[in-house]
């Protein structure tokens, strides 16, 4: 009976454990003519198949997002700023951390 319960609540931490576990994409939005740092750009992860909303977030002082979802697999990021051309780019999260590294973003014409 106690290798039962035993087994039995080691198996739900497992699960509990698993479905807490959080994937983290981050990186840093630099101008890519001054290299600068764009703080409060706009990042959002989207599905690859709709461009439905995900997750998204701000970019510090720095110029960095940090991401943070359950889900895995291809997405697409679209990083947007006032006064930049919007970006689009292809991205896959693991589980775990991943690190997207420099995302560059151009002026725009306007």
């Amino acid at each position: 009976m106690t290798k039962l319960f035993i087994f039995s609540f080691l198996s739900f931490l497992i699960t509990i454990l698993q479905l807490s576990a959080q994937n983290t994409l981050t990186g840093t939005v630099k101008d890519s003519q001054t290299d600068a740092a764009l703080e409060f750009t706009q990042v959002a992860l989207m599905q690859k198949a709709d461009s439905t909303l995900v997750t998204g977030a701000t970019t510090d002082s720095n110029g960095r997002f940090r991401i943070e979802t359950r889900s895995e697999g291809d997405f697409l990021l679209r990083v947007s700023f006032i006064g930049f051309q919007e970006l689009w780019m292809p991205v896959s999260i693991e589980q775990g951390a991943n690190a997207l590294g420099e995302v560059m973003l151009g002026a725009s014409a306007h």
